[in-house]
């Protein structure tokens, strides 16, 4: 939990549209993989938040960004409100000062997801037999 909101772990936007919010008892916070800025980039993180504000306005997405400090500077300037450093880590403290300036901020504690949503991916139930010209 993180201020009362359950903590839920989201990598894809996609993942949304799977769940109904009238089945959450309020506002989620949302946990990205600590990989993942590093491997999607700044736009994914700004872009996922949009999608989780679009959903519930009032819930939070939290970027890990233990593995990527520097694209985590960048994100703030794109509007990313919310990350995850840890304190120990050498980047710490001039990520929290860079949020601070820029109306963001940094968490020195990881919450821990109850869940982790994944997008549901269709899979086709039978294989298709192809058609031979002959």
């Amino acid at each position: 939990m993180l201020g009362g909101r359950p903590v839920i772990g989201l990598t894809f936007a996609t993942a949304l549209s799977d769940h109904d919010r009238a089945d959450l008892p309020g506002p989620v916070c949302f946990l990205t993989p600590a990989q993942a800025l590093r491997t999607y980039g700044v736009d994914w993180a700004t872009a996922l938040q949009g999608a989780v504000q679009d959903w519930c306005p009032d819930s939070l997405l939290v970027v890990d960004a233990t593995a990527a400090p520097g694209f985590a500077m960048r994100a703030v300037l794109s509007g990313l409100k919310t990350l995850y450093c840890p304190e120990e880590d050498p980047a710490y403290r001039d990520l929290r000062a860079y949020a601070d300036a820029h109306g963001a901020g940094v968490l020195n504690h990881c919450p821990t997801p109850q869940d982790h949503w994944t997008p549901h991916v269709p899979t086709r139930k039978r294989k298709r037999v192809a058609k031979s010209d002959t």
